[in-house]
């Protein structure tokens, strides 16, 4: 602008929107369960981390989305992967990461996008060594 300051409205059409944050996030579920069974918990914990400050940045940018993102990132979703994580229990870690996606497909469902349903891909991401 000429004064060199963006309304918020301004700000808020140049931020990402959550279709654009969901690729980031997408990734770091695609990697975290393939680095968890691959024994590289660090990994595994770094990915679920960056999936939370990627929906948290998405609860700011995009407020009517918050309490949906902010109740799986406290409550019923990550915090039962980060656990498992955490213990470095795999078994645990597999029941969790399941709920964890039928919360996600669930909140797309409810959020009007039944379109978008994400399941596990079948084979490891290609550009992280997944072992320790």
């Amino acid at each position: 602008t000429v004064d060199g300051c963006l309304t918020q409205q301004e700000l808020s059409k140049v931020q990402p929107g959550l279709g654009t944050i969901m690729i980031e996030v997408g990734y770091r579920a695609w990697v975290a369960p393939y680095a968890a069974h691959g024994g590289n918990w660090e990994l595994a914990r770094y990915e679920v981390k960056e999936m939370a400050e990627y929906m948290e940045s998405g609860a700011i940018t995009r407020p009517g989305n918050s309490n949906a993102l902010l109740y799986f990132m406290d409550d019923d979703g990550l915090p039962q992967v980060e656990s498992a994580l955490n213990a470095e229990d795999i078994t645990a870690f597999d029941t969790a990461y399941a709920h964890m996606l039928d919360q996600c497909n669930a909140c797309h469902v409810a959020r009007g996008h039944s379109e978008v349903n994400y399941h596990m891909p079948s084979t490891p991401p290609q550009d992280l060594k997944l072992t320790p």
